[in-house]
């Protein structure tokens, strides 16, 4: 299964051409597989993509952007991405654009992450299953916030095996006030 809706680049416009960029990519795929496989069998592929729009505030809009594909086996895959947009600039904002140290933030949202998957403060991720790089807590990129919050959102397969699920991680704006870049 591959993620079909997955952005890379913060930049990349979510509009009628990327819609049809990966519904085309998708029917390709289906059309390519049934020619070339002589034992192949019906069954349900499908994709599905929406884009959700909220206001924060007068300055930023909150987007999500969520997909389901199945192209057979146990499962489908589904994603969803967040995208926090400044309405003043147009731009959908980084973690760097909203906060002044990062590594103090990663620090932060571990002890949440680990205290709300009952794991041992300094133990090894990897024994809890977890895929972090060099085994080591990081945040990434897909994140939104309200006026109260910051979270965080790890979907299936990014972090861990797909029976774990999505892993949230909720930081409160009341925690962070000394690296937080946000006028809310």
């Amino acid at each position: 299964v591959r993620d079909y809706f997955g952005v890379t680049e913060r930049s990349e416009v979510i509009g009628r051409a990327f819609f049809e960029h990966y519904g085309n990519r998708f029917l390709k795929e289906y059309t390519d597989y049934f020619a070339t496989d002589e034992d192949a069998y019906t069954f349900p592929w499908w994709l599905s993509a929406e884009v959700d729009f909220c206001f924060i505030d007068k300055r930023y809009i909150k987007a999500d952007f969520s997909t389901e594909v199945y192209m057979g086996g146990a499962h489908g895959d589904s994603k969803i991405r967040h995208y926090m947009i400044d309405s003043e600039t147009s731009t959908v904002l980084k973690l760097e654009d909203i906060c002044s140290d990062i590594p103090a933030l990663e620090k932060r949202a571990e002890v949440h992450f680990r205290k709300a998957n009952n794991l041992d403060a300094q133990g090894d991720l990897e024994q809890y299953r977890f895929w972090f790089r060099e085994n080591q807590f990081h945040l990434n990129q897909n994140f939104y916030f309200d006026t109260e919050k910051i979270t965080f959102v790890f979907n299936e397969y990014e972090i861990a095996p797909y029976f774990m699920g999505l892993f949230y991680i909720e930081l409160p704006f009341a925690e962070l006030k000394d690296i937080l870049k946000l006028k809310l």
